[in-house]
């Protein structure tokens, strides 16, 4: 039986915890998007696993946010208009 460890209240997870559960939510979200016909812009994909964009586990960097900024601003476009 696995034991939570908190903090604050929060769970505290291992480096390993963490990428798991991020993991198991990003795939719900591909999920969910790809069931509805939704689009979806998946930054895991082109930011994950490279260090150079992330402060720590979670926080970018500034040329992680531009990074995000160039996945995300096409998909704005293309939604402008529509309904």
């Amino acid at each position: 039986m696995r034991q939570e460890v908190y903090a604050g209240g929060w769970p505290v997870l291992n480096v390993a915890g963490f990428y798991g559960r991020v993991s198991g939510e990003n795939g719900i979200v591909r999920e969910i998007a790809r069931d509805r016909r939704l689009p979806l812009v998946d930054p895991d994909r082109v930011l994950s696993g490279r260090q150079q964009y992330f402060t720590d586990m979670m926080h970018l960097t500034p040329d992680g946010y531009r990074r995000l900024a160039d996945l995300i601003a096409p998909a704005v476009l293309a939604l402008r208009g529509k309904p």
